[in-house]
C-alpha cells in the first residue's frame, strides 16, 4: 500500500493500471508513470501528472470496472477536459463531471456531498452515483464527444 496525496493504494491494483494509464509502474513505494520494466530493473521516466491521479482514483472509485471507468473517463473528458476547478457560469454546472447544481445540489446534499462543486474527489463520487441512478442520460447533451 502505498500513499498518493491523500489517496491510498494497494500496489497489485497500480500494477494492473500499467495499460489503462498510459504505463504505471511501482518500485518500493514510489508510483512512477510511464516506467520502463528491464528485467527486474526500473528506469524512471517521470512522476504521476495530475490528470493520472484523477484518473487512477477514478478507476479505484468504480472497483476497477474497466468498462465503467472507460465511459466515465470518456465524459470527464468531454465535459471539462479534467479541469477539476472548470464550473459553466451560465449552467450551473461543477467540476469534472459538471454536476449541474439545479438539478443535483439537494439531492447530492442527502448523500452527503456537502463540498462537490470544489472537491474534485466529492465530484467523482457523485458523478459515478449519478451514472449508477440515472445511467448517461444527464450528460446526454455531450454524447456526440463520448459515445
Amino acid at each position: 500500500m502505498c500513499k498518493l496525496k491523500g489517496i491510498v493504494v494497494w500496489l497489485p491494483t497500480i500494477i494492473s493500471l500499467i495499460g489503462l494509464l498510459g504505463g504505471i509502474y511501482v518500485t518500493g513505494k514510489t508510483v512512477l508513470a510511464e516506467a520502463k520494466v528491464v528485467g527486474a530493473t526500473t528506469a524512471i521516466l517521470r512522476p504521476l501528472t495530475e490528470k493520472e491521479i484523477l484518473q487512477l482514483y477514478l478507476f479505484e472509485a468504480v472497483k476497477y470496472d474497466v468498462q465503467k471507468y472507460n465511459l466515465l473517463k470518456r465524459i470527464i473528458t468531454c465535459e471539462s477536459r479534467w479541469d477539476i476547478m472548470a464550473y459553466n457560469e451560465k449552467s450551473g454546472d461543477y467540476g469534472l463531471f459538471q454536476i449541474n447544481e439545479k438539478w443535483w445540489d439537494k439531492k447530492a446534499k442527502e448523500l452527503g456531498f456537502e463540498n462537490y462543486k470544489d472537491d474534485w474527489k466529492e465530484n467523482i463520487q457523485l458523478g459515478i452515483w449519478i451514472y449508477e441512478n440515472y445511467g448517461k442520460k444527464p450528460w446526454n447533451w455531450s454524447r456526440m464527444c463520448w459515445k
